[in-house]
């Protein structure tokens, strides 16, 4: 299922990969959103960057998928091994095998086996890489969840920036409530090098880390970074190229919930590449 949500204008799209919606019989494969539900929306532009206006809300027709096909498990991946050029202290290391790993090898776990473009945010995985555009230039969010629901882990994503611009974020969004509300945790960067921390639920989006000056995330189009979350109860840490950047405690959403990227942008042509998906469950 995929929805759209826009700053104020809620934009709901159901969409979901061509055969593959769960039936009610059955639960899906906890590794395979293949046989699962995965979907886009776009929300509220990051309240502590810009402020817009509000737009009344639009809401669009739903449309069905057709019965589920069988799992298909994901293929050994090309992604380049971090593990000897980790720096000291970097929270990947000596953590062992995955719990769960995606390396763009194939969209299944996003229900990416086509392209998703709603006019607003694009999400494609071809070429060994999921591709992210959005043509917003007043801070629109767009995000993909897959099926998994960790809470206490350590989360990474491998991001290449394309072309952006001042506060063009990027980043991951974890313990994710459902597919349709859009609550959850956002931890970005900012193509001009700063890092951020935001929880939206129930009674609204709030700010837990503004937007910082980093000089640990490479700023700028073309630019790779690795976004790192450790999620341990109420702690919550962010991680720039394996080096710490800040420690908060946050008890607003204390439950697992999914993951995936998100964008948002504010230049009009902002797009990037996710190279890896990746967590490790603490417990």
């Amino acid at each position: 299922m995929r929805k759209t949500f826009g700053l104020s204008i809620t934009l709901c799209v159901f969409l979901l990969a061509g055969c593959n919606l769960p039936t009610r019989q059955a639960a899906p494969d906890a590794d395979q959103i293949a046989t699962s539900v995965a979907l886009t929306l776009t929300a509220q532009p990051v309240e502590l960057l810009i402020a817009t206006p509000t737009i009344p809300t639009i809401q669009m027709a739903t449309s069905q998928p057709t019965e589920p096909t069988a799992t298909i498990a994901p293929q050994a991946s090309a992604t380049p091994t971090l593990t000897a050029t980790l720096p000291a202290g970097d929270p990947r290391q000596d953590r062992g095998t995955p719990t769960w790993q995606r390396n763009m090898d194939d969209g299944k776990s996003f229900g990416l086996e086509e392209a998703y473009d709603d006019g607003n945010t694009r999400f494609e995985v071809s070429n060994g890489v999921m591709s992210v555009s959005s043509n917003s230039s007043n801070g629109f969010r767009g995000w993909r969840l897959s099926n998994p629901k960790p809470q206490n882990m350590y989360l990474e994503g491998i991001f290449r920036t394309n072309t952006c611009s001042g506060g063009d974020t990027y980043g991951l969004v974890f313990r994710a409530a459902d597919y349709t509300s859009g609550y959850g945790y956002y931890a970005g960067f900012t193509c001009d090098g700063k890092y951020m921390l935001s929880r939206w639920t129930s009674s609204g989006t709030s700010t837990i880390i503004s937007a910082t000056q980093s000089d640990l995330i490479l700023s700028g189009s073309n630019q790779t970074n690795r976004l790192g979350i450790l999620a341990d109860g109420k702690n919550i840490s962010l991680y720039a190229n394996g080096k710490l950047l800040e420690t908060v405690t946050d008890s607003g959403i204390s439950d697992g919930g999914h993951i995936g990227p998100f964008i948002s942008a504010f230049s009009g042509g902002f797009s990037y590449a996710l190279d890896e998906i990746v967590y490790w469950d603490l417990r």
